[in-house]
């Protein structure tokens, strides 16, 4: 009535409509001024006959959708004469984009992809339906694996049920663990559950009011109302449109409990199947989880000519064994330098010390150079773009200078920029300010985390190597902390005093005279140490991998055999050390490297230093796990007491870094200061013999 008595008020009050087709058609008059555009999205799902009243009603339209998405549809119709209910009577019907497409209507392609915040989200489809064209965006992490494939046990119950019981627990476990997990980023992630058919989605649901009804205390996480994006469970034709941090996808089909495989994925199997898979697996922004009790080897495509089908064969294997699946390596940095330009400022930033690697990316845009984050190897510290090729490949000013740098700091990096005219009129200028930004920048990084780290509880600490390593002794309960080191005013002024003494002789260093009393971590190289996570334990990768652990032990020996594993896996982009890796980094590095046993366990050393037991004297530089004394072998701590020429635990502890001490680190410095009776550990100079390749 409003729109019929005063329809020019309305319009000039509120110039912009936000209405259904249905809308449109219910509550504006034919007789009604026309409006100056019509925009439609998502107009692959709009039918023909729906988006007539609307062009009508304007003098000129904008239809924006995706022809590889899904088109209009009837949803899960079946027939009589089906036994499973998994043929859908009618086909798809046609869209109004798929009528302008048709008709030649002039169009233009929006080829920038921003929903995933990790390459691996979108690769499949780029690869698979968008002829790689999608320019996506890095994330400031090596390797990609936001994808992963998750094997429950379970079958697929055919007939009236058509639903994977197995693969529904698995989920909804998956949701719980998530909602109620100690760690607050993970809970804030929102979560979106995509399922095959619709009885899949119903299971879920009920499977989910139960847990709910159990956990009041996750209720929060279903609301529709408030400032979070509540649950949702969703079949394939109603989850276009949506998106969530983290998608749980079920594949649902899989052989039966007698072990039969049928070919009949439901409508996968009709023309036009791949669409609705395309929707399914693009709906993530940082993470997707794939459930499926269906393995690839199972789909066998001499079996059936859809098209779909042979793809959700071909994603089971990209999910199982990464980007490899798709034909070509795309993880962390591809490709060679752009530009002579881009070389000379890598080369530059390299012989400073930094780890560079080139063209980091997959799609048609790249990030010119990373900078790996010397403490974090499966990260990069920071970016650096110069105005090179793909600077100049943008047409418009604000998409290269504005619109890339904001999705890019968004998805968390940290952006450098080198202008070709003042490298080459004046290099130093140019280079000192870069090099003097990544330095504040990791200063910055390593105080933030420091902080964090003294907010977790002192018998536990983040850094340690994938949670694979535990106190020895056990030590590091509440009574142990009550027997920490306790120091008077007058001793805690004096040890002070000593290690403020010692910070600034190391402040005041020159690095190439005092090399020796300074910790440094290993730093890689990216051609001879590039990981390939992949491979780490086929016989082929041997030779690599023997190399980095060499160069790992040669870098920082003595060091620990847990330090060692852990290097070797964060550099892979291994979120944890399992007992696999941890055998097969330690069996190479026995055959390699010389090793001495104490009760804290292996310690290998440097090439040739074994015999003589030449160890260096590294108090300084420490980070917080390398000042963990359990983690410095008896040589090297005798060696640090030596060259600080002091007797007291207290300021050998300060000099180190060491704020609290277990009892066993106690016990150690002392015993390496000739306080304590050699009980307590190995005695200065002894231990077992030495052992050398």
């Amino acid at each position: 009535q409003l729109m019929a008595e005063i329809p020019d008020v309305v319009t000039t009050l509120a110039p912009c409509l936000m209405m259904s087709p249905l809308s449109v058609a219910q509550y504006l008059s034919v007789n009604q001024e026309l409006f100056d555009v019509v925009i439609f999205d998502e107009a692959s799902q709009i039918t023909v006959w729906d988006a007539v009243g609307c062009l009508a009603r304007a003098r000129q339209a904008i239809v924006v959708g995706d022809p590889k998405q899904l088109p209009p549809t009837n949803f899960f119709a079946r027939a009589d004469d089906d036994p499973d209910g998994d043929i859908d009577v009618d086909g798809d019907l046609e869209s109004i984009l798929d009528e302008l497409i048709g008709a030649r209507i002039p169009d233009r392609t929006l080829n920038l992809h921003y929903r995933s915040r990790k390459e691996s989200l979108i690769a499949f489809s780029n690869s698979r339906y968008y002829e790689n064209r999608l320019v996506t965006f890095p994330a400031p992490a090596f390797p990609d694996n936001a994808v992963q494939l998750i094997r429950p046990e379970g079958f697929y119950a055919r007939g009236k049920a058509r639903t994977n019981e197995g693969e529904a627990r698995a989920i909804v476990a998956e949701v719980v663990r998530r909602l109620t997990n100690d760690d607050a980023e993970l809970r804030k992630q929102s979560i979106g559950v995509v399922t095959f058919n619709s009885e899949q989605q119903t299971l879920i649901e009920d499977l989910l009011d139960k847990e709910r009804s159990a956990n009041p205390g996750i209720e929060w996480a279903f609301a529709q109302e408030g400032g979070t994006e509540p649950v949702f469970v969703k079949n394939l034709e109603t989850v276009q449109g949506d998106e969530r941090h983290v998608i749980l996808f079920s594949i649902t089909y899989a052989p039966d409990q007698a072990d039969h495989m049928t070919m009949n994925f439901g409508p996968l199997n009709r023309d036009g199947g791949e669409r609705r898979l395309n929707v399914a697996i693009t709906r993530a922004r940082s993470e997707m989880l794939v459930f499926s009790t269906l393995t690839p080897d199972r789909i066998e495509l001499s079996r059936t000519q859809a098209r779909a089908v042979a793809h959700l064969k071909h994603f089971l294997e990209y999910a199982e064994r990464g980007p490899s699946a798709l034909g070509e390596a795309v993880h962390g940095s591809l490709g060679d330098f752009d530009s002579p330009f881009e070389a000379a400022v890598a080369q530059a930033l390299r012989q400073r010390g930094w780890v560079v690697h080139p063209q980091v990316g997959v799609s048609a845009y790249r990030i010119d150079l990373g900078v790996v984050h010397p403490d974090q190897p499966g990260t990069y510290l920071a970016g650096v773009e110069c105005d090179g090729a793909m600077y100049h490949s943008s047409a418009f000013a604000r998409e290269r200078d504005k619109i890339r740098q904001q999705v890019l700091e968004g998805l968390g990096w940290e952006l450098f920029r080198v202008w070709s005219t003042d490298w080459w009129t004046h290099k130093p200028k140019a280079l000192y300010p870069l090099h003097k930004a990544l330095v504040d920048l990791l200063e910055s990084d390593r105080a933030k985390r420091s902080v964090d780290d003294g907010a977790d509880s002192p018998a536990t600490s983040d850094d340690d190597p994938e949670g694979v390593v535990s106190d020895p002794t056990g030590e590091d309960d509440a009574s142990s902390r009550q027997d920490d080191l306790e120091l008077d005013t007058n001793r805690r002024d004096q040890t002070e005093q000593q290690a403020d003494g010692l910070r600034r002789r190391e402040d005041e260093r020159d690095s190439s005279a005092d090399q020796d009393t300074h910790y440094s971590a290993t730093r890689w190289d990216s051609t001879r140490h590039s990981p390939a996570p992949e491979l780490f334990h086929s016989d082929e990768y041997g030779s690599r991998l023997t190399e980095m652990i060499d160069h790992v032990i040669d870098s920082e020996g003595p060091i620990h055999e847990d330090v060692l594993v852990h290097r070797v896996a964060r550099h892979h982009g291994f979120a944890r050390a399992g007992n696999q890796i941890r055998r097969r980094v330690i069996d190479i590095a026995k055959r390699r490297r010389g090793k001495s046993t104490e009760d804290v366990g292996l310690f290998f050393w440097r090439k040739g230093t074994i015999k003589e037991r030449e160890a260096p004297a590294r108090y300084s530089g420490r980070d917080e796990q390398m000042r963990k004394v359990r983690y410095i072998s008896t040589d090297e701590l005798c060696a640090i007491a030596r060259t600080l020429s002091t007797t007291d635990p207290i300021a050998f502890a300060r000099s180190l870094g060491i704020e609290r001490l277990s009892r066993h680190g106690r016990e150690r410095i002392q015993q390496a200061l000739g306080v304590t009776p050699s009980s307590a550990g190995h005695g200065l100079g002894e231990g077992p013999p030495a052992e050398d390749p």
